[in-house]
């Protein structure tokens, strides 16, 4: 059962510019300190702190070569309509928003990237050996990238990701799981990765396959365009309980088993609420499967297969697993004391 908080606080007047403030809060144990800007909250921030970013858009360029926990309020314009959206956007747009770099690791949730050109490269880049790095529930309309090194343990849950480029340019073997996106219409490259329960959009416009795969376990995903040209491009993998591939056993290198193809079944038709885009998602479409679907019980074990099964299920709203700001009514005058009534409803996540 949700939680629900109210909290109504009056404020005296001098202290209201103090309470309009968008601050980033940086929690070191049981001691925060505030700032008003990103990277001065990055470079305060000590190995395993935390830093809670507001609504508001947030310039920056960030190397980061220490275990840091980024959280923000949340990217679906639907559930932040209280508070807004945190948004990272490059100091420039040929700059990446966060480079990891060896000692980097850690959370990065609740935050909307902004775009950069291609030669950018990407939103988010690991340049070097990293380990132990966790994103989830974000936008990021341009690219996740393994650059160079060797990047453990990386898992991309419940995202809504424009490229995936997992595969590191010096051939180093990347180690991770991929589950739970939505991933939009572009070709995406993985090496050694284990792609679960995830929702691939229509093919990219080029006609090239969606999904290079290359030593990977591909298993409960959705495919919305049927793929007949993913198992040509890819090698050494495994393909098991996805719709839209043909792959029903050994080609070349790979090996599939339970894929469903049936190109009858229009793909605006798969979801209750959804209508084929292969660069732009919704906030309004509903990817739940109309009741007697039958990808409701045909992946792993019987279970559903896409977004909303496997082991780390979408979560409506994509909210951060901080207490999240349901409502807010803000007076808009003071009363003869000078105070000013806040009203606001929170409510507690429970993941």
């Amino acid at each position: 059962m949700k939680k629900f908080i109210l909290v109504i606080v009056s404020l005296s007047f001098s202290s209201l510019s103090s309470f309009s403030q968008n601050l980033i809060a940086v929690q070191n144990n049981n001691t925060p300190q505030f700032f008003s800007d990103a990277n001065e909250a990055f470079d305060a921030a000590v190995e395993g702190d935390t830093l809670y970013f507001p609504a508001g858009t947030f310039s920056l360029n960030q190397t980061i070569d220490k275990t840091l926990h980024i959280v923000g309020v949340g990217h679906n314009t639907n559930s932040t309509a209280a508070t807004g959206s945190t948004v990272f956007s490059g100091a420039s747009q040929q700059l990446p928003q966060l480079i990891y770099v060896s000692g980097g690791g850690g959370t990065v949730t609740g935050i909307s990237f902004s775009s950069v050109s291609a030669s950018a490269l990407a939103n988010i880049r690991v340049d070097s050996n990293i380990g132990n790095l966790l994103v989830d529930r974000v936008y990021i309309s341009g690219r996740i990238m393994f650059y160079t090194g060797i990047a453990e343990n990386i898992f991309i849950l419940r995202s809504i990701i424009g490229t995936l480029d997992l595969r590191t340019q010096n051939s180093n073997e990347p180690s991770g799981l991929i589950s739970n996106n939505i991933l939009l219409g572009r070709p995406h490259y993985v090496n050694n990765i284990q792609i679960d329960s995830n929702n691939f959009l229509s093919t990219p416009s080029t006609g090239f396959p969606v999904l290079y795969a290359n030593g990977s376990s591909v298993v409960n995903n959705i495919f919305l365009t049927f793929q007949s040209n993913i198992t040509s491009s890819s090698s050494n993998s495994i393909f098991r309980n996805n719709f839209g591939l043909t792959i029903a056993g050994n080609s070349g290198s790979n090996f599939g088993s339970n894929n469903l193809f049936d190109s009858s079944i229009d793909e605006n038709n798969i979801f209750v609420n959804y209508i084929n885009s292969s660069s732009v998602v919704s906030y309004n479409y509903d990817m739940n499967f109309p009741e007697g679907s039958p990808l409701l019980t045909s992946g792993t074990s019987g279970g559903q297969i896409g977004i909303y099964g496997g082991r780390f299920p979408w979560k409506d709203g994509s909210i951060p697993f901080n207490p999240h700001i349901v409502s807010k009514n803000i007076s808009g005058t003071t009363d003869e004391n000078g105070n000013l009534q806040v009203q606001i409803e929170v409510q507690a996540q429970g993941n």
